[in-house]
């Protein structure tokens, strides 16, 4: 008997000790929203994606990268928290998952408004000359230029870092870092077009109906109390019911697929609404209108690509207008159906996941077996069925409802059902299927590269030659160099033409034409002898030093150099308090050879509260709903 029950603990202690590690391979539940684009902006999926025209509703993974050209402008949300970029900018997500986020500021300006203190505590904004920390909800804004950097609290109180030193900044004061480390205290300034432009959204983005149904973690909420009405009913709890949607409107069916690291086939659809409905909770028609139901409340609900049924099999076709073609179909899933994701996850990831809709856990559970076949309620109808070439869905191509032509019940019913997501055996993405060309040139001055973030330093061997590593975000690219084009203002290099060396490009003497000519015509006579040039062997990242700016001064001329960073307040509005008169601190010297550490003001707890999918969080508020 003793011997029984030693072997139960034992078993009990393998178990425990094999979970973190089953959860650790679990995509986080927490994702970004590029939620506005307005202007020239590209989004780059990390920093050997070259970059493509940015497009609204996006998820936002670890990685991501944000440019926005002299006219641009870009909102991004995770959570409840807004980060909004004006003209000139970059700015990449470090990391996004259940327990931080940590953006990096490269230059320009950002304004970042913070709605819950659970969420403040997440987060740390890095810049070239310090670090960022929020003691508190609020609203900020940070400024990074060539040698100076400028934290303004214009609401709640943050801590800057810089060399190592902590200072806090309370509200109506602007902190300025220079290059040497030197840190001063101001008046906040404000009132320019770009803090107008960010008070407008944070109207508009309040959202004080949703907060009441959904949780705050749950990305994409702010836009539902704008574009619909939120109801209730019997058996599915609260409910949003978009506005100004046509008559034969589905979900699912006004967007494209892109296939996105690391969920596989993601949803991103074209409606302003369109993030948190289709990622999140499950549909049902009411009364011959659709309704979106998040759900019983979850604190930190996870995210998911689509959450959709599936029609097709790589020989599936169907007859459309042109003739026959590969085809596959999909369809919204009712309340109380099971979600199977098609990438790898833990049991207890799919069980959050589908808890918030499924109260059965042995459903959950038999919904993963292979043998499970599954009955949707909307998969027999054909108003929620949406059939589309498989190219339209393989390149990412728009797809719009009225150019369907509408399913049959018969044809829909001889088709075969998926039970889960197409994968890339079956729908291999071309290219990563996102919009736009790649590639081409646009005309637009060269990027500056991203420094390393501080703190994640590595020595120059450490980088490895030849073809990067793929790193998760939307697509990789082994064999494409990073573009090594660097922010400096000035002109576009021209392109080396390996087939004409320097020297004769800049003038030098000749050589004789004829034989040119001939060997020209031998290149063309024999093209398979004719190597093609080797790529340009990918070099390594430059090391975060105390002013990696300085690099890339921008030309003084330059429009936005010569006028002030903020307009002067207007006379009848009073001035921000001041603490203190103005006064300069003068951080001890560092060595120079040494690159600057940013300590965080407090350790961050490993996850263990295992009350999500994903790495789990340490901000558990599950009774606590509502705005605050």
């Amino acid at each position: 008997m003793f011997g029984r029950f030693r072997h139960f603990l034992g078993l009990t202690a393998l178990i425990a000790f094999l979970a973190p590690a089953l959860a650790a391979g679990d995509p986080p539940a927490r994702v970004g929203r590029l939620a506005l684009v307005d202007g020239g902006v590209t989004l780059r999926a990390d920093r050997q994606d070259p970059g493509t025209p940015a497009v609204a509703n996006w998820p936002l993974s670890s990685g991501a990268i944000i440019d926005t050209e002299r006219r641009g402008r870009a909102e991004a949300w995770v959570g409840s928290t807004a980060y909004r970029l004006a003209g000139n900018s970059r700015a990449e997500f470090v990391t996004i998952d259940d327990r931080s986020v940590d953006l990096q500021l490269a230059t320009g300006t950002l304004a970042v408004t913070i709605r819950d203190r659970e969420q403040a505590d997440d987060l740390e904004i890095e810049t070239p000359e310090g670090r960022v920390r929020f003691a508190d909800a609020g609203r900020y804004r940070i400024e990074a230029r060539p040698g100076l950097t400028t934290v303004a609290a214009q609401s709640g109180s943050a801590e800057v870092f810089a060399d190592g030193r902590p200072l806090a900044v309370r509200a109506g004061e602007m902190a300025s870092i220079d290059g040497r480390g030197v840190v001063t205290i101001d008046a906040a300034p404000y009132g320019d077009d770009f803090d107008n432009w960010v008070s407008a959204q944070d109207n508009r983005a309040k959202a004080a109906y949703a907060r009441r149904n959904v949780s705050p973690y749950m990305t994409g909420y702010q836009d539902l109390d704008n574009y619909g009405d939120w109801g209730t009913a019997e058996d599915y709890g609260n409910v949003w019911y978009p506005r100004a949607v046509a008559a034969d409107w589905a979900p699912y069916r006004d967007g494209r697929w892109a296939w996105i690291e690391p969920w596989g086939w993601t949803w991103v659809d074209a409606a302003p609404w369109g993030f948190a409905p289709f990622h999140y909770g499950r549909w049902v028609q009411i009364g011959g209108r659709w309704g979106w139901a998040p759900g019983a409340y979850s604190a930190r609900p996870v995210y998911a690509p689509a959450l959709v049924g599936w029609y097709g099999n790589p020989g599936w076709s169907v007859n459309f207008r042109y003739g026959a073609a590969p085809a596959v179909g999909w369809f919204p899933l009712a309340p109380r159906e099971v979600y199977v994701p098609a990438y790898r996850a833990s049991p207890n990831y799919v069980r959050q996941m589908n808890v918030t809709h499924v109260h059965n856990v042995r459903e959950i559970e038999r919904a993963t077996r292979p043998d499970y076949r599954p009955e949707y309620r909307h998969g027999g109808q054909p108003q929620a069925v949406t059939v589309v070439p498989a190219d339209r869905m393989r390149e990412g191509k728009p797809i719009k409802g009225n150019a369907l032509r509408p399913r049959d019940m018969q044809e829909i019913g001889q088709a075969p059902m998926a039970s889960r997501a197409p994968s890339r055996n079956w729908l291999p993405p071309a290219g990563d299927a996102r919009p736009g060309p790649r590639n081409e040139p646009d005309g637009r001055a060269p990027r500056q590269e991203m420094p390393p973030a501080a703190g994640r330093q590595r020595d120059p061997g450490d980088y490895q030659r030849g073809a990067p590593e793929p790193q998760r975000g939307m697509s990789a690219y082994p064999n494409r160099p990073p573009d090594g084009g660097g922010r400096q203002g000035l002109e576009r290099q021209p392109p080396m033409n390996p087939r004409h060396d320097d020297n004769r490009a800049f003038g030098a003497p000749q050589v004789d034409e004829r034989a040119m000519r001939m060997e020209q015509r031998e290149y063309r006579q024999a093209p398979a002898a004719v190597q093609a040039p080797p790529r340009p062997e990918p070099r390594p990242e430059p090391r975060y030093q105390a002013s990696p700016m300085r690099e890339f001064q921008q030309p003084a001329q330059q429009p936005r150099d010569n006028r002030p960073a903020y307009r002067e307040a207007p006379h009848e509005r009073p001035a921000p308090m001041v603490r203190e008169a103005p006064r300069q601190m003068q951080a001890p010297p560092m060595p120079a050879a040494q690159p600057r550490e940013m300590p965080r003001s407090e350790p961050r707890p490993p996850p263990g509260d295992g009350q999500r999918g994903g790495n789990p969080g340490r901000h558990e508020r599950r009774d606590e709903r509502g705005p605050r």
